[in-house]
């Protein structure tokens, strides 16, 4: 899990993001929920990235009780690939901040 942020934020951090690739959704979803257990003062989007075909499961454990109030966004590994070549074929590294990124992220909480 990376926490992406710095002290200027403060009490928030622009995004908490797991990356699932070898564990499974569930087990990422508990340490999201154990990060936010013990920085509960902490906002931030929190994040799962994992391949397109593991989205069913991400909607399914985001929406368990256990999870709904964490709000996961879904980014899949697609959009982050796309997003790359965008970024790197118009030479917008320095643009792209927080914003950007989470108009690609998909609300799977219902």
């Amino acid at each position: 899990m990376i926490a992406s942020g710095s002290q200027r934020y403060g009490k928030h951090i622009p995004a908490v993001i797991e990356i699932e690739h070898s564990t499974g959704v569930a087990s990422g979803m508990m340490r999201i929920l154990r990060f936010q257990e013990g920085a509960p003062s902490i906002q931030c989007t929190y994040t799962v990235v994992a391949p397109n075909v593991l989205r069913g499961k991400v909607v399914r454990e985001a929406n368990d009780p256990t999870f709904r109030t964490l709000d996961v966004r879904y980014l899949p590994y697609t959009t982050v690939r796309e997003l790359y070549g965008i970024i790197k074929r118009s030479d917008l590294a320095g643009y792209v901040n927080h914003r950007f990124v989470q108009a690609f992220m998909e609300k799977v909480v219902v």
